[in-house]
């Protein structure tokens, strides 16, 4: 129940912040779009006071400073899985 912080610059989580951007993978999907290191799967929740704004991509993006990993509780996590076409798994459960 927590987000091991990015090793970059600046230290910490890294968020998309709204409006948000289609999760699909792809083009337009969060790696291609955030320089996020995968796709597949995200994670919602209430955002800190302590984020500050980054300029990465075309999206809003935020940093949370911490060198420690962020705690969820409190924040009202939902784990949500993003379907894509190439993994059938999906379309057999």
């Amino acid at each position: 129940m927590a987000i091991n912080p990015a090793r970059g610059e600046p230290a910490g989580v890294h968020v998309e912040t709204e409006p948000f951007g289609t999760a699909k993978p792809g083009l337009g999907g969060p790696k291609a779009q955030t320089g996020a290191a995968g796709e597949g799967a995200y994670v919602e929740m209430d955002l800190t006071g302590s984020a500050q704004p980054t300029n990465v991509g075309p999206r809003r993006t935020a940093a949370i400073p911490t060198s420690d990993p962020l705690p969820l509780e409190g924040l009202n996590p939902t784990f949500v899985p993003v379907r894509a076409l190439w993994n059938l798994w999906y379309f057999w459960r």
